[in-house]
């Protein structure tokens, strides 16, 4: 009882938690207001500039396309830069040292670490920009719908009409249960709440980046990660194109029908994946996300002055 008291406390771990998070928006709430309000900064931008392009005789909001790539830019901005706004300063020597010396225990720590930097930061900036997003249509009907509705009502329709816009006579000639399969297996990949562990396994790689590098944090972590997904792309590229061709090319050279059956028995893992994309998705995330908070641990367990 009095070790587990001395790694987790509620009520210690609450009173801190409330003192972390205070801090936080003191390091970073100005940042994160601003890049919140760019769904209103931009679409005030794209109006004036089309009421002076037009000579003052039309308005024009920001379309919802092009809205959407704002939406994911400053997304990435924040998931690139917050997490070393708000605890790079571990590694420093000085007010890394005080902060390793609150009494509280390190897990506490690193619990409301991960909580601020790579769950509320984001998903609470998501929520927050498609509000005033929402709020800009309300009042602009030139920007047409809202990205809410794209993402949380249009999709049902674009997942129900998804079989029904299958040309059937194509899909004949390639195995018409079986293809009707993969886009009913496929359909429910198109969800936006697949998209919450990929944004906090983002965060949780600049956390980490945060925990290591001493400076230009966010720069050598982007660094890193692009060097690390080049080297397995040249990795993994020739082995899988070496595999696939094996496979396809006495199929393609005996002059053999090839159809989606075939396919499917010459790759088997492939097909089953497909089937079950959301699942696959869900999985695999979650394992590297746990793999990445658990180095996280492991640096922040060691860090020293």
């Amino acid at each position: 009882m009095i070790m587990e008291s001395a790694v987790f406390n509620f009520n210690r771990f609450r009173q801190y938690y409330r003192s972390d998070f205070l801090n936080c928006v003191r390091n970073y709430g100005i940042s994160f207001l601003v890049l919140c309000t760019m769904a209103v900064t931009t679409d005030i931008f794209n109006g004036l500039f089309s009421f002076a392009v037009t000579g003052g005789h039309e308005w024009h909001g920001m379309i919802e396309q092009v809205r959407f790539v704002m939406f994911f830019i400053f997304l990435m901005v924040l998931i690139i830069s917050s997490p070393a706004k708000l605890y790079g300063y571990v590694t420093d020597k000085k007010q890394g040292t005080a902060f390793l010396m609150l009494p509280v225990s390190r897990f506490e720590k690193y619990l409301s670490m991960v909580l601020n930097a790579c769950v509320i930061t984001p998903l609470l900036f998501i929520f927050v920009y498609l509000g005033f997003d929402l709020l800009v249509c309300l009042i602009d009907p030139t920007c047409g719908v809202s990205m809410l509705h794209r993402l949380f009502v249009d999709i049902v329709d674009f997942r129900q009409n998804l079989v029904q816009s299958i040309p059937m006579e194509e899909l004949r000639e390639m195995g018409e249960a079986n293809t009707i399969g993969l886009i009913n297996s496929i359909s429910p990949a198109f969800t936006p709440w697949l998209l919450v562990d990929d944004v906090i396994g983002a965060a949780v790689v600049f956390l980490l980046g945060a925990l290591i590098f001493k400076s230009a944090k966010a720069g050598k972590t982007l660094g890193s990660v692009i060097v690390i997904a080049l080297s397995l792309e040249m990795i993994l590229s020739p082995i899988i194109g070496f595999t696939m061709f094996s496979k396809l090319h006495p199929l393609l050279s005996s002059g053999a029908d090839v159809s989606l059956d075939l396919i499917q028995e010459q790759f088997p893992f492939v097909f089953w994946t497909i089937r079950h994309l959301a699942l696959a998705d869900t999985v695999s995330d979650t394992i590297t996300n746990c793999l990445l908070l658990f180095f996280v641990w492991l640096r922040f367990k060691n860090l020293k002055h």
